[in-house]
């Protein structure tokens, strides 16, 4: 997916059963700003999908994210299965 969590990524039509589209992508612990407030300056436009991925699975996080209306979020470490799981929330058929 990259190695700087700031650039946008694209899931490919195998990993998203036909479904393909632009979805930004960020860790929660950046710097020098957090995925968190990436993800509020993100909302500025809402139609662009956002995934946090990342290591914290703090409850209080997640449930941050969810009220920033966060598309998904996925925690570290993951597998392509997960990752297609979550797929259908970020882009809906």
């Amino acid at each position: 997916m990259g190695s700087d969590p700031t650039v946008p990524f694209r899931i490919g039509r195998s990993q998203a059963n036909g479904r393909t589209g632009h979805a930004d992508r960020s860790d929660w612990n950046m710097e020098p700003m957090t995925g968190y407030e990436l993800l509020e300056e993100v909302r500025a436009d809402p139609k662009t999908p956002f995934i946090m991925v990342t290591a914290e699975s703090k409850t209080e996080n997640v449930i941050a994210a969810k009220k920033a209306s966060v598309n998904n979020y996925i925690v570290k470490p993951f597998n392509a299965h997960t990752l297609q799981s979550k797929i259908p929330a970020v882009f809906p058929s």
